[in-house]
């Protein structure tokens, strides 16, 4: 109301948003089957995909692909461009993750962010038999990391000294009872009491 011109006393100013936003909350395979599986995050701006073989769905165990897979990215801000090996991500594309993946994160502003995701699969036994006898897996429909290994002894075998022969599905692939590393046709175990393996699985490089 004291404004005598309004030439004068009148101020305009612009005001300019940066939109900088590169950072990846989460990151997701969302649609494996029906299910959508997070990446745990690890230091230094990578990712670890960890995917099962198999999923119990409808009594059936579908297998599940690592090289064929939708990825979902959580960023706060929907200006920002996501970059799979080079090239613009898409959302309904399939990646290959049997590799690592170079993942770069551009914000409106121009500022770039690279990340690396790796993937694995849950490791699992390929073939485990136990006295001459073929094991039968069990898996969970709620926890992709565990199952259950069922095998039905003939009567009178003595099971404090048995020695498993097992397969696993890579290299990479280790077997564990405790910290004591299990080899096949040589670890001899004691199976008087159900018996808990720690199978222990690394990303190629």
């Amino acid at each position: 109301d004291m404004a005598t011109d309004l030439k004068r006393d009148t101020c305009s100013y612009t005001v300019t948003v940066i939109d900088n936003e590169t950072e990846i909350n989460r990151l997701s395979c969302n649609q494996v089957l029906y299910d959508e599986i997070f990446a745990e995050r690890l230091e230094n701006d990578q990712w670890l995909m960890k995917l099962p073989r198999k999923v119990k769905y409808n009594n059936a165990t579908p297998s599940i692909s690592i090289t064929a897979q939708k990825l979902a990215f959580y960023i706060a801000s929907d200006s920002t461009k996501v970059y799979i090996n080079g090239q613009a991500y898409v959302s309904t594309s399939r990646y290959n993750l049997s590799a690592p993946v170079d993942i770069l994160v551009r914000s409106d502003y121009g500022t770039e962010r690279p990340y690396k995701l790796y993937s694995l699969y849950y490791p699992e036994f390929n073939t485990f038999t136990l006295g001459g006898v073929k094991g039968t897996l069990i898996r969970s429909e709620f926890d992709y990391s565990a199952f259950e290994l069922e095998v039905t002894l003939p009567t009178g075998i003595d099971v404090t000294n048995l020695t498993p022969e097992f397969t696993m599905h890579s290299d990479t692939e280790k077997v564990y009872i405790g910290d004591t590393e299990q080899l096949s046709g040589s670890s001899v175990v004691d199976f008087t009491k159900a018996v808990t393996y720690r199978l222990v699985s690394t990303v190629p490089d």
